[in-house]
């Protein structure tokens, strides 16, 4: 029997923040909380609040270079790696010619800065620039990056749940729904409706989208505690991956997990209970 390797698994928390800008744009509507609902850094110990007004202008702050992934399922979220040619402590992160953006006030100098960027359920359009900038502790704001996002057009629902990964490689989302009924590749679909309505890479046919996603339609989803587990099914000669899990519920649950699994792991070719485990969570389950 061989072993697994170990991987490790963090819930992303949630830490208020300040942050500043200046101006506003004819809005037409549109918000930067109508395609970004939610900002981290990827350890968890920073969250972005949400500001009306515009991202601040550039005023001689930090270059920055920025390796973001490009698709992500609506309601799914994103990894994006900043590195700044000087310390930065706050993160500004919005959409191109859209109001408002998200500020994140670093707890300490810092160089490089993970985030996760998590996509609203219905966003204006499915394909948008996202803006990262970065100031210094003076203040002092660096040009702004942007980076192509490209929705994954995908069923949201009561319920739904997504696993992103930043390389190609074969990973599969596993759900077990309340009833046991457990939906991943070999069991797309459950008797209520819950549905694997994204799976990518199988066999390591790469598609180059690099997400997946279940989803259980609006008064289908049964009610109870759900589980989420992600498998590495085959290493597809890519190295390692680092992934992330999106999950959300019509009564206002959204939370982000993320995880790796190293290049020395092959896969296990696992089915139905194979993968670590996640999180748990329940739906419809008043206190």
């Amino acid at each position: 029997m061989r072993a697994r390797v170990r991987v490790c698994v963090t819930a992303l928390g949630a830490l208020l923040v300040v942050g500043c800008g200046s101006g506003s744009k004819s809005d037409g509507g549109e918000t930067v909380a109508k395609y970004i609902s939610r900002v981290t850094t990827q350890d968890g110990l920073t969250e972005g609040q949400l500001m009306a007004a515009d991202a601040p202008d550039a005023s001689g702050g930090p270059d920055l270079q920025v390796m973001a992934g490009m698709r992500v399922p609506n309601g799914g979220s994103l990894q994006a790696a900043l590195t700044a040619s000087a310390p930065a402590r706050m993160v500004f992160v919005h959409v191109m010619d859209v109001p408002g953006h998200y500020a994140l006030q670093l707890p300490a100098d810092a160089s490089s800065v993970n985030l996760l960027v998590t996509m609203a359920q219905k966003p204006p359009s499915k394909r948008f620039s996202i803006g990262y900038a970065v100031a210094d502790a003076s203040g002092k704001v660096g040009n702004t990056k942007f980076a192509e996002a490209e929705l994954l057009d995908v069923g949201t629902g009561d319920v739904q749940v997504s696993l992103n990964m930043d390389v190609g490689t074969d990973l599969d989302l596993h759900v077990v729904d309340p009833n046991g009924f457990e939906i991943y590749y070999e069991n797309e679909t459950s008797p209520e409706g819950g549905t694997l309505d994204l799976d990518s890479n199988g066999g390591c046919d790469l598609d180059g989208k690099n997400n997946e996603n279940v989803t259980w339609p609006a008064g289908a989803a049964p009610h109870g505690t759900y589980t989420v587990r992600v498998d590495n099914f085959e290493n597809c000669g890519n190295g390692a991956v680092n992934w992330v899990v999106t999950v959300r519920t019509s009564e206002g649950l959204n939370e982000t997990f993320r995880g790796s699994f190293p290049a020395s792991d092959p896969g296990d070719g696992g089915g139905a209970g194979a993968g670590v485990p996640v999180t748990t969570f329940t739906f419809g389950v008043r206190p």
